[in-house]
């Protein structure tokens, strides 16, 4: 008898399913390469732009990151006194440290600027914008996001033909504001305050940057993708009148030279700097804030869910331009008691302003509570800060509802030696004996200190030593 054959091996499965691929072939024939693709073909789809460090140890650990996302709603909420303005105010600080913007939304008017200083705040490069709104606060911002955008998209036009890929003008569109006190609609549509021409992403940038993906063997991707910006390095230039340099005609002496500094990291003849700064846009309160009919009309009248409707609206129209000017707007809220009827014995419950919108929104949502004091050390009857307790309610970039516990010194901010040595002395890494404390670890520094206030001083002198308890710190 003939030997029988040996059994066929099943071809394994695709992987990659070629419909899904077709799809988004189709969309990008139809509407612009950066308009679909396969969540494989590039790492930052689905994931924040980048990140904003929060100089809070705590907070990185509890969002389990190493800091905000970019492209996201923040809401950070609490009772009065809790910190919250006092940690927005230091991911502002930490976003101009890392080469980004700050913009302060202040509504309720009670920032103290020295404050801010001390913790790190350039306040002559804030940007304050004062809605006083919860309309105008919304169009204040869109403002900031749609130019942020605008330039951004200028840069990567630019360097796309300094690289040898010649691309057409960018489409531009008008951007209208208006004047909240006309009334009537019809007539305030008439009447804009002024008119922005903004620049837009098109389909035939949008091949170009595709056809210089692929000559440089780079996964297709969205405009701001890091490979490609790393290896494009786009510029944003601009004028001796501080306007943004958007002519087509590239042979421009000064802007050739300005951009090939900075792409040395020097300084040229004209101000520039690398385009897709990070944005941080705190707005504070939210729940500090009026809608524009509780302003206008008498205070004897009732306007129940106005707020939430024009937060819900707006957030709508917002997301995609927060994610696609790598902002993460910070919504610090409120908190009041409500009387849950649905909760046994109908008892009060703790909820934010502003209805779901914020809370459906948001990417993390922080809610900070007040829970003891920090004394002076040797000086138990002066109180010097307070410890304060961060509960993660909700977080799309880690896991949610973890607890930290962190402390905040009046006149400083959040104080990330308290925060460690508490934390490492809890875990054994830290030993404590009397008033003196060590390491048992014989490779970490064998020399004594005296409580958290010791270590503090220790971590602000030696570098290398934070690194590595606040590496211990990120693995507890």
């Amino acid at each position: 008898a003939k030997p029988k054959p040996p059994p066929r091996k099943r071809p394994a499965k695709a992987r990659i399913d070629p419909m899904a691929q077709m799809f988004a072939r189709d969309v990008q024939k139809g509407h612009g390469v950066d308009q679909a693709v396969t969540f494989d073909q590039s790492e930052e789809l689905g994931t924040p732009r980048g990140w904003i460090g929060t100089r809070n140890i705590a907070l990185d650990r509890g969002i389990g990151s190493r800091g905000l996302p970019l492209g996201r709603i923040i809401e950070v909420f609490g009772l009065n006194g809790c910190g919250k303005s006092t940690a927005a105010d230091q991911v502002g600080a930490q976003c101009q440290a890392e080469g980004g913007l700050y913009v302060l939304g202040d509504t309720e008017r009670n920032r103290d600027r020295p404050y801010m200083a001390t913790m790190g705040v350039i306040n002559e490069s804030t940007v304050l914008i004062g809605g006083k709104t919860i309309e105008i606060m919304f169009e204040e911002i869109e403002t900031v996001l749609r130019r942020a955008a605008s330039i951004n998209v200028v840069a990567w036009k630019q360097a796309l033909d300094i690289a040898g890929f010649k691309t057409p003008p960018l489409p531009q569109y008008s951007y209208n504001t208006y004047d909240p006190n006309i009334k009537d609609k019809k007539t305030r549509r008439k009447k804009p305050t002024n008119t922005f021409q903004f620049f837009d992403w098109s389909m035939d940038h949008a091949a170009q940057l595709k056809a210089y993906q692929d000559k440089n063997h780079l996964d297709a991707s969205a405009i701001c993708d890091a490979p490609t910006r790393k290896l494009l390095q786009p510029v944003v230039v601009y004028t001796a009148t501080g306007e943004p340099f958007s002519a087509n005609d590239l042979r421009n002496k000064e802007f050739r030279e300005t951009v090939e500094a900075q792409r040395a990291g020097e300084y040229g003849p004209l101000f520039s700097h690398n385009a897709d700064r990070a944005l941080a846009i705190c707005w504070d309160s939210v729940g500090g804030t009026p809608t524009k009919v509780e302003l206008t009309e008498a205070a004897a009248d009732l306007h129940v869910g106005m707020a939430a409707r024009a937060i819900k609206q707006n957030l709508r129209r917002l997301v995609q331009l927060i994610d696609d000017a790598q902002a993460s707007l910070i919504c610090v809220n409120q908190v009041y008691h409500k009387i849950d009827s649905k909760s046994p014995g109908g008892g009060p419950k703790l909820e934010t302003y502003g209805g779901e919108g914020i809370k459906y929104h948001s990417c993390v949502r922080v809610s900070l509570k007040r829970i003891g004091t920090i004394k002076m050390p040797g000086n138990a009857d002066k109180q010097i800060g307070q410890i304060v307790e961060a509960t993660f309610v909700k977080n799309k970039v880690g896991v949610p509802f973890r607890k930290e516990v962190y402390g905040l010194i009046y006149g400083r901010g959040a104080d990330n030696g308290w925060t460690i040595y508490n934390d490492l002395k809890t875990r054994g890494i830290i030993k404590v004996s009397g008033a003196w404390s060590s390491f048992p670890d014989p490779t970490l520094p064998q020399k004594s200190w005296q409580g958290w206030y010791g270590l503090s001083n220790m971590l602000s002198t030696d570098p290398v030593l934070y690194a590595r308890l606040a590496r211990l710190y990120m693995e507890g």
